[in-house]
């Protein structure tokens, strides 16, 4: 998913409980579409949890939200057209968005009538008025919003894509274009460096574990709202999650541990990393879907390049599942489990609480690429092995 997306659907910092005082906050909203009965959310984030603010349905093509909120906040709306009491909802039915909250009269409209026929969720854009932080996402969006769909265009090609040059050649140009979105992300937060929306636009960057950047960028990024956040409850959380970031910088050394093989045995990762060549540690799961996904080209990748050293390091708890599922793929090259699962060295140190999860070691055992697969990986490769 880009980074756009990921905004909408991943928030970063919960500012704000309920205010005993302030003028009341009011969200008056209108939906056009078969909605009738549909449910809306309001769901706020903290660094560990989701929580639904308040709820409502949709009815006469409209919706209320009033309550207190002391200072801006950032939220999640979802508004479900599944009928209610589904078990296995349809997410072509749900729709989501970020949007910042404040003591003001606010005002939301959408038209879902085409998705309801069939278009993405997340191509429907609302109009939100009545908020100031609001409107500053809202610059971002329209910042963003173009080279995250030619991004999404080439994952799209490159999936269809069977020829490893055309595959290479599609994702170093996907490559490019995250590169550009990434700088003008960049200048917006100094840009706008006084709005909370350019602190959770840094946190959601440093909760992009592995870290996918250096030490010095990552001093450089809170550097930026130093003067306007320090000492607050935002910015110190902000650091925090900093700290653990750098723990996985690009540059740092690998973070050693011990996992179990598939004799049972006790094996240190370090007695694995080949210095002077690099090293890919891919976490899955014999439970995970889109890692099992990812197996048959890790098949065709080793095949290829027999001395590119890969560790795949499961967190499946039950030893016969790992096992079953290594021997359905076939998967030839060094296995090891962590019986902690998410625990232990990979949440505490590596900071992995999602998979699949794949971490590149440069030569000299330093991390050096985060989440290379798929034609990321192929490019990465071809370039190397020149073939």
């Amino acid at each position: 998913m880009n980074f756009a997306r990921k905004m909408t659907f991943a928030i970063a910092l919960f500012v704000g409980a309920m205010a005993v005082s302030a003028q009341n906050f009011v969200l008056e909203g209108k939906v056009k579409g078969n909605v009738e009965g549909a449910s809306v959310v309001l769901q706020k984030y903290d660094s560990n949890d989701v929580s639904t603010f308040d709820s409502t349905v949709v009815k006469n093509g409209e919706f209320t939200f009033r309550s207190d909120v002391r200072e801006p906040g950032n939220y999640q709306l979802v508004i479900d057209t599944n009928k209610p009491g589904t078990e296995m909802p349809d997410f072509q039915k749900m729709w989501a968005t970020r949007i910042y909250l404040e003591n003001t009269p606010m005002t939301f409209a959408i038209d879902l009538t085409d998705m309801q026929k069939g278009i993405e969720p997340d191509r429907i854009k609302a109009t939100i008025t009545g908020s100031a932080t609001q409107d500053i996402f809202q610059k971002y969006l329209d910042l963003t919003d173009a080279l995250s769909f030619q991004i999404d265009s080439l994952e799209g090609a490159v999936d269809e894509a069977v020829d490893l040059q055309q595959r290479v050649a599609i994702a170093k140009q996907s490559q490019k274009l995250k590169a550009e979105l990434r700088q003008k992300v960049n200048q917006f937060i100094q840009d706008n460096k006084g709005s909370l929306v350019a602190v959770d636009l840094v946190t959601e960057a440093l909760m992009d574990l592995p870290c996918p950047y250096t030490e010095a960028q990552v001093d450089e990024m809170l550097g930026w709202l130093t003067a306007d956040w320090n000492g607050k409850t935002s910015y110190i959380n902000l650091q925090k999650q900093a700290d653990f970031a750098k723990q996985t910088a690009v540059g740092k050394p690998f973070i050693d541990g011990v996992f179990v093989d598939k004799m049972g045995k006790k094996v240190r990762l370090s007695s694995l990393i080949k210095k002077g060549e690099y090293t890919m540690l891919e976490f899955w799961a014999s439970w995970c879907h889109p890692c099992r996904q990812e197996i048959p080209h890790l098949k065709k990748v080793h095949e290829r390049y027999k001395d590119f050293n890969i560790i795949s390091i499961s967190i499946d708890e039950r030893e016969a599942d790992w096992k079953k599922a290594m021997n359905k793929e076939g998967m030839t090259w060094t296995q090891l489990r962590n019986p902690e699962s998410f625990g232990g060295v990979v949440a505490d140190k590596y900071g992995i609480t999602a998979i699949p999860a794949c971490i590149i070691l440069d030569k000299e055992g330093n991390f050096y690429k985060t989440n290379m697969r798929g034609a990321d990986l192929d490019a990465f490769l071809y370039d190397y092995y020149k073939r």
